[in-house]
């Protein structure tokens, strides 16, 4: 054989090893994804930005629902002496403080439902949320890594934005 068809025959041979390998990538399990995650980094694929999550967010999976619950650093609280003297008007403000910030935004966020995983996309349904919305939405979310400490997806729908986030969660039990 010739120098040079040697080193195509090498080169193809080493292309169709890394196809293999790559191919060979084995899909997310369910069993995978069971427990608890904690949100900890938020990267805008569009921006670039990449922002470390305000406060704690936690996804947690059984073998057929999920739950969210977050909330961010800084959110109001008042004492159950000081509620109990508010009017019912000022209630009502705390209340929706303790939810929303004075921009509309969510400092409390909580939904639940149920999953499946379709190759490497996790779709989750909320069944219950505090922001309604999201109610019977299929959330779809690509799996772009996953092993037993990290889990990082993309989200390309998201309230409110056409951007598309990374979002990295770690394993916390």
């Amino acid at each position: 054989m010739k120098r040079s068809h040697w080193a195509k025959a090498v080169s193809c041979a080493a292309l169709f090893a890394i196809s293999g390998f790559m191919g060979a990538q084995k899909a997310p399990k369910d069993e995978d994804l069971l427990g608890t995650w904690q949100l900890v980094v938020i990267k805008n694929l569009k921006t670039g930005e990449v922002t470390q999550r305000n406060g704690t967010e936690w996804m947690q999976f059984t073998k057929s629902h999920f739950t969210v619950v977050g909330m961010d650093n800084g959110r109001p609280s008042v004492s159950e002496a000081k509620y109990d003297s508010l009017s019912a008007a000022d209630k009502v403000n705390a209340d929706y403080a303790r939810v929303f910030n004075g921009k509309g935004a969510q400092v409390f966020v909580a939904r639940g439902g149920t999953w499946r995983l379709v190759g490497n996309v996790l779709h989750e349904t909320p069944v219950m949320a505090i922001y309604a919305p999201r109610i019977g939405l299929d959330d779809a979310l690509e799996i772009v890594r996953l092993d037993n400490r990290n889990l990082v997806v993309q989200n390309t729908r998201r309230p409110r934005t056409t951007d598309t986030y990374e979002l990295t969660y770690r394993r916390i039990d």
